[in-house]
C-alpha cells in the first residue's frame, strides 16, 4: 500500500511554499483608523467648540471691548473643528491645524489672565485655562502616538 493515496490527509508538517506569510503592510491597512478615544475625544471636541462658538456669537457682551474677542475666539474654536473633522480623515494638515488653534487658544487666555481687572476674575481665569489646556495636551498625545497613519 502506498501513503500517497488520493484520499488520505496531508501530514501536519507542510512545506513553506503552501503557507502564506502576510504581507508587510498588512498591519498599517488593519490599524489605520484614528482610534476609538481618538474619535471620542474629538466628536466630544468638535460638539463643545461648536456650542461655545454659538454662545460667543450670540453674547458678545461678556467679552472685552477693546479686542475684537467675539470674532477671533470663535474663529479659532472652528479653526480647531476643522482640525479634528482632518484628523478623523487621518491629515496631517488637520493635525497642524489644531497645533495653531490650541496655540493661538492658548494664547488667548494668557491674555484673560493678564487682562483680568481683580484678583478673583485672574483667579477663574487661571482655572480656566488649566482646565482648558488639559483636553488639547491629551488630543495632541493622541495625535502624536497616531502620527505614522497621517497623511
Amino acid at each position: 500500500m502506498s501513503t500517497n493515496q488520493p484520499n488520505s490527509r496531508p501530514s501536519s508538517t507542510t512545506s513553506p511554499q503552501a503557507t502564506s506569510a502576510p504581507s508587510p503592510t498588512a498591519h498599517i491597512n488593519s490599524t489605520r483608523d484614528p482610534g476609538g478615544c481618538l474619535i471620542a475625544l474629538l466628536v466630544f471636541l468638535m460638539i463643545g467648540h461648536i456650542l461655545i462658538s454659538l454662545v460667543d456669537i450670540l453674547n458678545p457682551v461678556a467679552f472685552p471691548n477693546d479686542i475684537p474677542y467675539p470674532i477671533i475666539a470663535p474663529a479659532v474654536r472652528l479653526m480647531a473643528v476643522a482640525g479634528c473633522i482632518g484628523v478623523l480623515k487621518l491629515r496631517k494638515w488637520g493635525a497642524y491645524l489644531v497645533f495653531v488653534a490650541y496655540a493661538i487658544g492658548g494664547v488667548l487666555s494668557v491674555l484673560d489672565i493678564v487682562r483680568a481687572a481683580t484678583p478673583e476674575v485672574a483667579s477663574a481665569a487661571v482655572g480656566t485655562t488649566i482646565l482648558g489646556l488639559i483636553l488639547p495636551a491629551i488630543l495632541i498625545g493622541l495625535i502624536i502616538s497616531r502620527w505614522r497613519y497621517l497623511e
